[in-house]
């Protein structure tokens, strides 16, 4: 971790690379209404998490090196990948994914998993 760290904060907090997408899913987040639909909710939330994970992914690939693009992606899948699987899978691997939803998830219990991997992406 320590050997690719400098280089996963430059992808993330770089303007021509992921942090638009950052900011987008960070701006998601923060605008949580428990009375807001839920499934416009988790569409939002499931979207911005994805965008910015693939972001992640291509430019941690491009400018940091496989080793350090395929540490990411174990690193990923172990902490977030079997519960936003189960909460946003309908919006990750659907055709036309992030425009229509069809879920019933908690959007309180998404929200405070997404704003914690959030927070361990941005260290890495």
């Amino acid at each position: 971790y320590l050997e690719h760290s400098p280089c996963y904060l430059n992808v993330s907090l770089s303007e021509n690379k992921c942090a638009p997408f950052y900011r987008r899913l960070v701006q998601v987040s923060e605008k949580v209404d428990e009375r807001k639909d839920v499934d416009l909710g988790l569409r939002e939330s499931c979207c911005a998490f994805n965008e910015f994970v693939l972001c992640k992914y291509v430019h941690v690939n491009q400018d940091c090196g496989q080793e350090a693009a395929i540490f990411l992606q174990r690193h990923l899948d172990r902490i977030s990948s079997p519960l936003l699987q189960e909460h946003c899978a309908h919006y990750t691997y659907a055709a036309d994914s992030c425009a229509t939803s069809s879920s019933s998830v908690s959007y309180p219990f998404l929200h405070f998993l997404l704003k914690n991997v959030i927070s361990m992406l941005t260290n890495y």
